[in-house]
């Protein structure tokens, strides 16, 4: 799955008046499991639930809890033992890139998915071995 179909999911979603929080993380766990690739090449079994969790406090809590904040939590919590073998030496962060204002629902969604793939490359997997091996980013399918 490509940040395209991503894009899509999200729309209907937002256009259904569905719970974002579930469709936001949905989408999400759904472009990481299906659409991965980088240095790690491992499957995936990131903690979605963790992601809904915060996601759904930050909109029930109408700003109270900012979206940064919860987004950048709830990605820490999905990455966390995120893949199969591996361990998340290091997770990433995308406040620097959910800051800014927009105008349409595409800019927004290009925004965030530009805050996944920042927050993507700086992901740090250790693999278990002697010397353990540190490889780093996770790529999911650009849109075409």
């Amino acid at each position: 799955m490509s940040w395209a179909k991503f894009r899509t999911e999200y729309k209907k979603g937002f256009f259904a008046e569905e719970d974002m929080a579930t469709v936001m993380s949905d989408a999400y766990d759904k472009c990481v499991k299906t659409g991965m690739g980088g240095a790690t090449m491992v499957p995936a079994v990131g903690n979605k639930d963790g992601l809904q969790t915060l996601l759904t406090a930050c909109f029930k809590a109408y700003g109270a809890l900012p979206f940064n904040t919860a987004l950048d939590s709830g990605l820490a919590l999905y990455w966390g033992g995120a893949a199969a073998g591996i361990s998340i030496a290091a997770p990433g962060i995308t406040t620097a890139f959910t800051q800014q204002e927009n105008d349409t629902l595409d800019k927004f969604i290009t925004q965030l998915i530009e805050s996944f793939d920042n927050y993507h490359k700086q992901i740090v997997f250790t693999q278990p071995g002697t010397p353990p091996v540190l490889t780093k980013g996770y790529t999911i399918q650009p849109e075409e």
